[in-house]
């Protein structure tokens, strides 16, 4: 299972990078349901989700609201925060609410993979198209697959591409018939010159007598009766 895991993780992000769709350092972002879940059942999340992706630089984010929602249940899962990631500041559009802080921050960035073991909010970010989301299946770290939201953005993406190059070429095509038709007007017209007479082609003119030539008669000869 841990080969399969491994191997997902690497195709998918092949599939991002193919795209251009990542950036370095690799932004991840928690959200409180996976820190929770991670640190009761004693994970090493940061060493997992590395070590599952594959990926050295790593910016590892949690956004405040994220933290303060983290005191509540247990002021040391706040504290782990504070000591092992980077705090996002409250945004005054974000009303305290976690959910909308961390969609907020995913469309800000390029692209963001997002731990969260909130099923509502997982949902939702699925229709982003810069959103992967990683989750914990009691203690094994899950890569989620490629969502609608990714694949759709970058197809949206490619057929931009194919209209540009597509334009291009029609660009270039008008610009060489246009370069074409200007030395076309510049020599004018070309004239065709008067070919010589092909001596072995030339039909002899039998309506006229040549000069000092007779026209010789064939006489019919007569039967002499004896």
């Amino acid at each position: 299972m841990r080969h399969g895991r491994y191997k997902n993780a690497r195709k998918h992000l092949q599939y991002l990078t193919l795209n251009n769709l990542l950036s370095t350092p690799l932004p991840i972002l928690f959200c409180p349901t996976y820190i929770f879940t991670g640190l009761k059942d004693n994970v090493p999340i940061l060493d997992r989700i590395s070590g599952l992706l594959s990926v050295k630089e790593i910016r590892w984010e949690v956004t405040r609201e994220a933290v303060e929602e983290l005191k509540k249940i247990n002021e040391q899962y706040g504290k782990w925060c504070e000591e092992n990631l980077t705090v996002l500041p409250v945004h005054s559009d974000n009303n305290g609410s976690v959910h909308a802080s961390i969609k907020r921050h995913c469309q800000r960035n390029k692209y963001t993979f997002v731990a969260s073991n909130d099923s509502d909010l997982s949902t939702e970010l699925r229709g982003f198209n810069n959103v992967s989301t990683v989750r914990l299946d009691r203690t094994v770290t899950l890569l989620e697959g490629l969502s609608n939201g990714v694949i759709r953005g970058v197809e949206k993406v490619e057929r931009g591409k194919r209209v540009n190059n597509n334009e291009e070429v029609r660009e270039i095509v008008k610009e060489l018939k246009e370069k074409k038709g200007g030395r076309e007007e510049g020599r004018g017209r070309k004239r065709r010159k008067a070919k010589e007479p092909n001596p072995l082609s030339v039909k002899k003119n039998g309506g006229k007598k040549e000069e000092g030539k007779t026209k010789k008669v064939r006489r019919k000869k007569q039967n002499v009766k004896a």
